[in-house]
């Protein structure tokens, strides 16, 4: 498998979530524990130091009660997520997922183009 390195530490997890849960290892034995890992590997590195945590951390300065901004935030980053999911699971019955792959490349593409050049206000 291509992410072979990712192994160790899924096992590492899976032994952690099984014996920490109430749950029984049957609840988490069909569960592609890489996926899982892969997603919340890419999703974690990818939300570092973006607007959303950048706005986060300026809520949390300012506020006297971080922990409602970390409430608010997680919440929020988590409804995302689940509209992303429930969004792309219902297209994919529609489209295939080679032609969902290029549609959400080309998307990234124009906002990377949009980045690059600007808006022609800013120097």
């Amino acid at each position: 498998m291509c992410c072979g390195r990712l192994a160790p530490a899924t096992q590492l997890l899976k032994k952690l979530l099984c014996s920490t849960t109430k749950f029984s290892s049957d609840y988490f034995k069909d569960m592609d524990w890489q996926l899982l890992f892969l997603s919340f590997s890419t999703i974690f590195l990818s939300e570092l130091g973006d607007k959303s945590q950048l706005a986060t951390m300026s809520l949390s300065g300012s506020s006297a009660a971080p922990k409602y901004v970390f409430i608010g935030s997680a919440a929020a980053l988590l409804i995302a997520s689940a509209v992303g999911v429930f969004l792309g699971d219902s297209i994919s019955v529609f489209l295939p997922t080679k032609l969902l792959k290029a549609i959400a490349a080309g998307l990234f593409a124009i906002m990377a183009m949009r980045l690059l050049m600007g808006n022609g206000s800013e120097e």
